[in-house]
């Protein structure tokens, strides 16, 4: 039996700068080691084929569904 497992990331950035200073971010390096890591492990999917699997209920195999904040215009 599988699983879907979303992930949300905020805000990836390739280093702290003064913008940075009171935000939480994941340096892009962190950011490629984890998709590294989930290309291995998982079958990242997009959010079409998540809503299948989810009407479906069938999950065959480990499942990743990334997704991004973009509530704001930098992050876009």
């Amino acid at each position: 039996m599988g699983s879907l497992i979303s992930v949300m990331y905020h805000y990836v950035a390739p280093k702290k700068s003064s913008f940075h200073k009171n935000l939480n971010f994941l340096p892009v390096k962190n950011f490629v080691s984890q998709l590294n890591y989930f290309n291995k492990n998982f079958t990242i999917i997009s959010p079409q084929e998540a809503k299948i699997l989810i009407e479906k209920k069938k999950f065959n195999k480990n499942y990743k569904w990334l997704t991004f904040d973009d509530g704001y215009s930098d992050h876009v």
